[in-house]
C-alpha cells in the first residue's frame, strides 16, 4: 500500500526513467518477501500452540483416567467418598474443552 502511495506521489513530481522503475521493483520485491517471511513465521508459531494445547488436553485427560483408576484401589469407604467429590470436576473440565 505504501509503495502505491509512494509511486503515485512521485510520479506527478518526477519523470519515469529506468533506473527508478528499477528501484521501485527491487523495493517492492524485499517488501514483500518480509511480508511473506512474518505471515509464515505466524502460522507456524499458531500451529506450534495448537499442537502443544492437544498435547495437554490428552496429557490432562489421561491423570483423569489415572485418577479413576487409582480411586479403585482405595478401600471401599475411602473410593465412595472420593469419587462423588471428583466427578462433578472432572466433567466441567471435560465438557468445557
Amino acid at each position: 500500500m505504501s509503495v502505491w502511495f509512494g509511486n503515485a506521489v512521485l510520479s506527478r513530481y518526477r519523470t519515469k526513467d529506468t533506473e527508478t522503475s528499477e528501484d521501485l521493483g527491487v523495493i517492492q520485491t524485499a517488501t514483500l518477501t518480509l511480508l511473506a517471511l512474518i505471515i509464515g513465521f505466524t502460522f507456524s508459531m499458531a500451529i506450534d500452540r495448537h499442537d502443544n494445547r492437544e498435547t495437554l488436553e490428552e496429557a490432562e485427560a489421561n491423570a483423569i483416567g489415572t485418577e479413576y483408576l487409582r480411586a479403585d484401589l482405595l478401600p471401599s469407604q475411602n473410593k465412595r467418598s472420593f469419587k462423588p467429590v471428583s466427578r462433578p470436576t472432572h466433567s466441567v473440565l471435560l465438557t468445557t474443552k
